[in-house]
């Protein structure tokens, strides 16, 4: 079970890759690096597939079109949880 870092929600991990094998204008849109910066440290360490959780305390997960809500994540954007931290409600 793992955290995003950013935006909160939890998962578990599907799928990885050793590096984003995403299409460039994905990583473009996606992964907008800060003023001047570059995305390169995305392309090059490993990305995750995810698929989100239920919310803990509402047993609801997002939906995507098609039911389950996956996502394509850059493991820095990642905690993992372990223990007691990975159990969800």
């Amino acid at each position: 079970v793992i955290k995003h870092k950013l935006w909160g929600y939890y998962a578990v991990v599907v799928g990885w890759d050793e590096y984003c094998k995403a299409p460039e204008d994905w990583i473009a849109r996606m992964h907008k690096p800060p003023s001047g910066g570059d995305v390169q440290p995305w392309r090059t360490m490993p990305n995750y597939s995810l698929m989100v959780l239920p919310r803990p305390g509402d047993g609801k997960a997002p939906q995507r079109r098609g039911g389950q809500d996956v996502r394509y994540v850059p493991q820095v954007n990642m905690e993992l949880l372990t223990g007691p931290r990975a159990e969800l409600d």
